[in-house]
């Protein structure tokens, strides 16, 4: 049986009354895919893409500038679009910085051409991190999405891949929108990942030391099991004091909260001053 600390737990039932109806739009700072998709089929031919997936990026995404809800999200990464069109969506939708999300998807140090607006590879470090390129993260993102692994060896296949530039703060986004739904896993980024060593008073998910805080590349998948254990039983418990059935989804998104000036809830600002 899992226990809480009885004082956080009870501010997040006080937040689920003041923040649920917000949770729809808490999703984040979004970036433009397109821009993703542009210095994608901008690089030199050292870095050059496969031209299978270089294809499938000719055309431009549908973009709104308020961004993407989570459901539509969902729809489309069920959809038949290519895989690669769904990574970049969804890593747009995450909010990852340009320059992290192509060096994550070369697998190789870059640094941007101010004269050429585009990414070029770093020569003297190119070689120590080119650990994988993207169609190997489309491979891993399509067998997800085809078999019925549970949550602990989704998590295992893609931290193996040893992603450069990007830890389980984004590669759990993937996991997220591309698993099984019976086995559906749930987004261990910062603030989940915060919001659960809260609320059992431990350091259950092992963060990296910084300014801000996220997940480290260390934490295993039996830590990601706990992880997803403490969601769908925090689930449980608060239905049961709420009197309504609330989804593990629904409380992911209910300890994400949503941050940004002006617009920040309740769980947020309680997590940012506690955790």
């Amino acid at each position: 049986m899992l226990h809480y600390n009885q004082r956080h737990f009870s501010q997040l039932l006080k937040a689920y009354d003041n923040d649920f109806n917000y949770l729809s739009s808490s999703f984040g700072s979004q970036k433009d895919p397109n821009t993703f998709r542009k210095h994608l089929l901008s690089l030199d031919e050292e870095l050059r893409i496969d031209q299978e997936i270089s294809n499938s990026l000719q055309k431009k995404f549908d973009h709104k500038p308020k961004g993407i809800s989570i459901d539509d999200l969902k729809k489309y990464c069920r959809s038949s679009e290519e895989t690669v069109r769904k990574l970049i969506c969804i890593m747009a939708w995450g909010g990852m910085k340009e320059h992290q999300f192509m060096m994550c998807m070369t697998g190789s140090a870059l640094s941007k051409c101010k004269t050429e607006k585009r990414y070029k590879s770093n020569k003297e470090a190119s070689k120590i991190h080119k650990y994988h390129d993207i169609k190997r993260i489309c491979e891993t993102m399509d067998h997800i999405y085809n078999t019925k692994l549970d949550q602990s060896n989704v998590y295992e296949a893609f931290s193996n891949l040893k992603l450069f530039q990007c830890g389980p703060a984004y590669f759990t986004k993937l996991m997220f929108f591309m698993s099984y739904e019976i086995n559906s896993c749930y987004i261990m980024d910062q603030w989940t990942a915060r919001s659960i060593n809260l609320l059992v008073d431990k350091e259950l998910i092992k963060m990296r030391k910084s300014q801000n805080p996220s997940p480290a590349k260390e934490n295993d998948r039996e830590v990601y099991k706990s992880f997803c254990n403490t969601i769908e039983d925090l689930s449980e418990k608060i239905s049961h004091k709420k009197g309504l059935k609330i989804s593990p989804h629904q409380l992911e998104q209910l300890i994400f909260s949503r941050g940004g000036k002006g617009n920040k809830l309740q769980w947020r600002k309680y997590v940012e001053d506690f955790g």
